[in-house]
């Protein structure tokens, strides 16, 4: 369904600029996103989960995934662990609508700590870790689309602007991604 709505949002959304790259920051998240399965974490990946937790110390409010996928994500630079693979991902998801999102995999599989979702989601597992949302398993309905960057990504992102936000939409440096590469 997201690939089917950017798709779409493609022929009818007009251009950043026409000296870019990609028309939009969708655009981008288009050619280079991939769709991501519901899996269930293993017991060593949520222990995993829960130091990463532990170590950012807060509850992870909502309307800042970005900020709270990324700081989850620069937390595996103080609780190493080489068992498993930490990135975060930008895109999209499909909450009551398609929605721009910021997420985290360990070892390829969703961790978002920010979307909730609603008792009468079909299909809804719950979890301990981060009650009322996706700790590996989401209900077949629900899309997570991106694209993945990794840890020292962010960690640059981040000590170059000195706030946590989104990688690819990031037009504090005029959408780098976004433009065309000489």
């Amino acid at each position: 369904m997201l690939k089917e709505y950017l798709e779409f949002e493609s022929q009818v959304w007009p251009s950043i600029r026409d000296d870019y790259a990609y028309r939009t920051p969708r655009d981008y998240v288009k050619q280079h996103g991939r769709l991501y399965e519901s899996q269930a974490l293993t017991g060593p990946e949520l222990g995993y989960l829960a130091r990463l937790i532990h170590r950012v110390g807060h509850g992870f409010p909502i309307r800042q995934c970005y900020a709270n996928s990324q700081e989850l994500v620069l937390a595996s630079l103080k609780v190493r662990d080489d068992e498993h693979q930490v990135k975060y991902v930008e895109g999209m998801t499909n909450a009551i609508i398609p929605i721009d999102h910021g997420w985290l995999t360990i070892n390829s599989k969703v961790v978002d700590p920010t979307l909730r979702f609603r008792d009468c989601d079909p299909g809804w597992t719950d979890n301990e870790l981060l009650p009322s949302r996706v700790v590996g398993l989401f209900p077949e309905h629900r899309e997570y689309l991106g694209v993945e960057f990794s840890v020292d990504d962010v960690k640059a992102y981040v000590r170059r602007l000195k706030q946590y936000g989104t990688m690819i939409d990031n037009y504090w440096e005029a959408h780098p991604l976004l433009r065309k590469t000489a």
